[in-house]
């Protein structure tokens, strides 16, 4: 998926003011302020799905030195698990530098990542395959609206965005039929 042509969604649901040659891949999009603005809100949109709803974790082994973990390497956005090589739960902090623990050793760092910046032609992946392009551009107008000063138009489709949201991320287990009954 591309930024350019969830940005064709956005236009067609609410008639943005993109030109045709935006779309192209050697399209100047940069003219024009609304698909810079929508860049801007499709990397905002993108990292609030991979941090806040459907997480990609990644696991690492890492050191402390002085009490510190130096985290700066990692593309970390939150910690999900800290354990000690026992398994067992290890407080920590976030600093500046890196997360802050007690005492040094070898830890397990479990942690969600943050995805990478992409611009208008670069391909990436919804975190889940339940995440639909246009829920990706609900979130994107809602976000740009915002942005614009469209309280009202925002609104809608951040509304639009959080029900997709609570849809996709709702595990399917959890769906139950009631009990068949066989009467005479």
């Amino acid at each position: 998926m591309k930024v350019s042509q969830i940005a064709k969604i956005c236009k067609e649901l609410a008639n943005l003011d993109l030109p045709p040659d935006c779309y192209q891949t050697d399209g100047n999009y940069a003219e024009n302020n609304c698909a810079v603005m929508l860049l801007a809100v499709a990397n905002l949109v993108l990292e609030d799905l991979y941090c806040n709803w459907a997480t990609a974790v990644d696991k690492v082994i890492v050191t402390s030195k002085n009490g510190l973990i130096n985290t700066q390497s990692l593309n970390l956005c939150k910690v999900v698990r800290l354990t000690n090589s026992q398994g067992a739960d290890v407080p920590y902090r976030y600093t500046e530098r890196g997360l802050f623990v007690d005492y040094d050793g070898t830890f397990n760092l479990l942690y969600a990542k943050t995805p990478q910046e992409v611009d208008w032609n670069d391909e990436f992946n919804l975190p889940s395959p339940r995440m639909t392009p246009r829920l990706f551009a609900y979130g994107m107008l809602g976000e740009y609206f915002h942005s614009i000063g469209d309280t009202v138009q925002a609104e809608r489709y951040l509304t639009k965005y959080h029900e997709a949201l609570r849809v996709a991320t709702r595990k399917i287990s959890s769906i139950k039929m009631p009990a068949r009954r066989w009467w005479k």
